[in-house]
């Protein structure tokens, strides 16, 4: 339901709710099983500079993550979903 959400997430009211709502548990949302889904849906509908709170809770936490079973396939499309600048950041960090 939640990924139905995101697609159809048209004005900045809504975004900025979705990423306020978000920002706290990002990383919960990333290790569950079926949070990072919702997560993965966001990178790629969402697009920068919209989602880059993803980007910035991801590089806080890259090694948590990356080590992570979910948090590793989020990391994928933070990659493969991201800017120029935004794959550079994550594949420099630490």
């Amino acid at each position: 339901m939640l990924q139905k959400l995101i697609e159809v997430l048209s004005n900045d009211e809504l975004i900025s709710l979705f990423t306020k709502l978000f920002t706290p548990n990002i990383l919960n949302f990333i290790k569950d099983i079926n949070g990072n889904h919702i997560i993965q849906k966001f990178i790629f509908t969402v697009k920068y500079p919209k989602n880059q709170f993803l980007y910035d809770a991801i590089n806080s936490q890259i090694i948590e993550i990356g080590t992570h079973k979910h948090g590793c396939c989020v990391l994928q499309k933070c990659i493969e979903g991201g800017t120029p600048l935004q794959r550079v950041t994550i594949l420099l960090i630490n």
